[in-house]
């Protein structure tokens, strides 16, 4: 007797979304993301989701202009699509020494401009379809890249975060102002745990910040001078694996944590903070947040409960 069998997880709120997750900015209905063992998800709007490209979902990135989205698969096989993946192209770039869920950007002014965190960096300013490597092709560093952001007010600024590996035991952090012609190592006193995120201030060019998994030592550091000092500032969050961290586009004295609790927000360039949990689940794992100008929101994606959606907070929460 033939059994028949059809999916039923529709509408399941459980999708392991990794880091990479990115939003369109001009359009609050488009964003893209990677899932753990279940390919990368598409937001069209709504509830309306759709899957693509097999394997774990890893990095993805949009760029508006020229009307791309970009899509991976572990150690940093990228896929380059115009209509919605049904026709894609796979960029073709060595992966020699890739992480598993490896980062990649299209950057802020010229979305063609593109890097990728490899122990050598590659870049491309045609929207990947051709590559070179940066630093006339020398290993910037043998850990896994785990976190990259590029600047807002300029394309040749990017930040790499490299966690240990088999080959190096500490935690990197490299930064380029020229576009990856040299790349100088500003770890400093940032403490040996994974770099997971990197976060631009939207109004002060040489201000950035950045935050770490792991436990027993601060999660958050801010910088303002391009990574030549950092400053702890994770003083009264909590001890716990911390991914996300990103700035109000407009105000830069209110700042976004997410961490395996959930998300923290801070009103006052992180003297103090508050939980921010209204409508996650307990203990949600926050993973990455992405911006959604356009509607005024951020979302945060977390490793479980799919993607949530959030207005801007603009002033201090109230209790009660």
């Amino acid at each position: 007797m033939a059994k028949h069998f059809e999916g039923r997880n529709g509408g399941y709120q459980t999708g392991q979304f990794y880091g990479g997750f990115v939003s369109a900015q001009e359009d609050s209905n488009l964003a893209i993301g990677g899932l753990q063992d279940n390919a990368t998800a598409v937001y069209l709007g709504e509830t309306s989701w759709f899957r693509a490209i097999g394997g774990d979902g890893c990095w993805a990135a949009i760029n508006e202009k020229d009307n791309y989205l970009f899509g991976s698969w572990q150690y940093s096989n990228i896929i380059k699509t115009n209509n919605l993946f049904e026709t894609q192209h796979k960029l073709l770039l060595s992966n020699s020494g890739a992480s598993f869920v490896n980062p990649y950007i299209s950057c802020w002014q010229d979305p063609s401009v593109m890097y990728v965190a490899m122990p050598k960096i590659a870049k491309s300013t045609n929207s990947g379809d051709n590559w070179f490597l940066t630093a006339n092709g020398e290993i910037i560093s043998e850990g896994y890249a785990v976190s990259m952001a590029s600047s807002p007010f300029n394309d040749d600024v990017v930040f790499i975060g490299y966690a240990p590996s088999f080959v190096i035991e500490n935690t990197e952090i490299f930064r380029t102002t020229n576009g990856g012609d040299d790349w100088i190592d500003v770890t400093g006193n940032l403490p040996n745990r994974y770099p997971m995120d990197i976060a631009f201030d939207y109004q002060n060019e040489n201000t950035l910040y950045i935050v770490f998994s792991g436990f027993g030592t601060s999660h958050l550091f801010k910088t303002t001078d391009l990574g030549e000092t950092w400053i702890d500032i994770g003083e009264g969050l909590p001890d716990v694996p911390t991914s996300t961290v990103e700035v109000h586009p407009n105000n830069s004295d209110i700042i976004y944590v997410g961490n395996d609790l959930g998300v923290y927000v801070s009103f006052d360039q992180g003297e103090t903070w508050n939980e921010f949990n209204a409508g996650l689940p307990d203990g949600v794992f926050s993973m990455d947040f992405s911006l959604s100008t356009s509607n005024d929101a951020i979302r945060l994606a977390t490793h479980g409960n799919g993607v949530y959606e959030s207005k801007l907070l603009n002033e201090p929460l109230t209790s009660g």
